[in-house]
């Protein structure tokens, strides 16, 4: 019998706290359900990375299952979202779905900053990623979520001098709620690569062979945010340089500023100017989201945003315990650089109502 979850702790109970369905799950907040039937579990929000999402874990019979009753529930605007085969299987079981799209999730937590200090190895990106390359990190868009706290980009937080690791925020701090001007991404590539309409924007991968330290690496210089090399929390009056950055860099980008569920920018300087942005985006209680990433095209080639990536996703893992983002398959540099800096990669699927 299919059994609805009615909290956080039972979803991650349930899934044994698995980070996709964790994160799709969103705590429960308002709009958001899950329900478990024998080994599988389906937990559903709207508005999520601008896509109504469905996570879908466990054996194919009984998932399939709770799609239909899912889909049955909240209407065929739910994309489910789960490993690979599953996904083709739940598919080729129930009449009138079909996989959309097949993408990695990527996610980090705890274990590379304890394995860092067991003297473990957890590598920095290596130079050679093409410049644009991170900026086909998937976005996998679906509606928007709910704002937390809107109206702030938050006070600068940890800093990171560029080309050393930032210091971890304090465990357990949420950030604040999205800034600045709303902005309406376009379809246009980026850095003279199509950008996929469900991916996010990360555009320098290259010159990433100034991250030696990796995630865990200890932080090696000073500075405030805002200042030149630094990298940091942007602010709340950044933020229309940031939606303007987008617009020329990565217009494919779901994370924008002032769109619900965005909570806050990391950014970094160059000649008094913002060359490279990240964005904690659509973040979990427990699970944050890295998504947004670009640079300015004249300063790519110099690691920017894989720096301004390492720095955020030490931040993210500090506030929620782990950090996760989305990856085109077909962009094996940005894959490379997120596994060095002690991302684990899953290849998934994103299914889709034909009706």
């Amino acid at each position: 019998m299919i059994r609805e979850l009615r909290s956080a702790a039972e979803v991650r109970a349930a899934c044994g706290g698995d980070d996709l369905v964790v994160w799709a799950a969103q705590g429960l907040r308002a709009g958001a359900r899950a329900w478990a039937l024998g080994d599988a579990v389906a937990a559903a929000c709207p508005q999520v990375s601008r896509r109504d999402r469905l996570a879908v874990l466990g054996g194919a019979a009984q998932a399939t299952e709770l799609v239909r009753h899912a889909l049955a529930e909240l209407g065929p605007s739910y994309r489910p979202l789960g490993e690979v085969a599953l996904m083709r299987e739940v598919s080729g079981r129930l009449a009138g779905l079909e996989v959309a799209g097949e993408f990695s999730w990527m996610s980090l937590d705890t274990d590379v900053f304890d394995a860092r200090a067991r003297g473990g190895a957890v590598h920095a990106p290596a130079d050679g990623a093409g410049a644009g390359d991170l900026a086909r990190t998937a976005n996998v868009p679906e509606s928007t979520g709910t704002p937390d706290r809107p109206g702030m980009f938050g006070p600068p937080h940890a800093a990171a001098t560029i080309g050393t690791a930032g210091t971890a925020g304090r465990p357990g701090t949420r950030m604040a709620g999205p800034g600045g001007a709303a902005y309406s991404p376009g379809t246009a590539g980026t850095g003279g690569r199509t950008v996929r309409s469900d991916m996010n924007g990360v555009t320098d991968a290259a010159g990433a062979a100034g991250m030696a330290g990796g995630i865990g690496a200890p932080r090696r210089g000073g500075g405030r945010p805002g200042e030149d090399g630094v990298v940091g929390w942007l602010e709340d009056g950044d933020g229309a340089q940031v939606a303007a950055l987008l617009a020329a860099e990565a217009p494919s980008s779901y994370a924008v500023p002032g769109l619900p569920g965005v909570r806050r920018w990391a950014g970094v300087r160059v000649g008094g100017e913002l060359a490279a942005v990240a964005a904690d985006a659509w973040s979990a209680p427990t699970v944050g989201l890295l998504a947004g990433v670009a640079t300015r095209a004249r300063f790519r080639g110099r690691g920017l945003a894989g720096r301004v990536c390492r720095w955020l996703s030490r931040e993210l893992v500090a506030a929620y315990g782990r950090a996760a983002l989305m990856v085109d398959d077909d962009n094996p540099a940005a894959i490379r650089v997120y596994e060095r800096l002690g991302y684990r990669r899953r290849r998934v699927a994103a299914a889709r109502s034909t009706g």
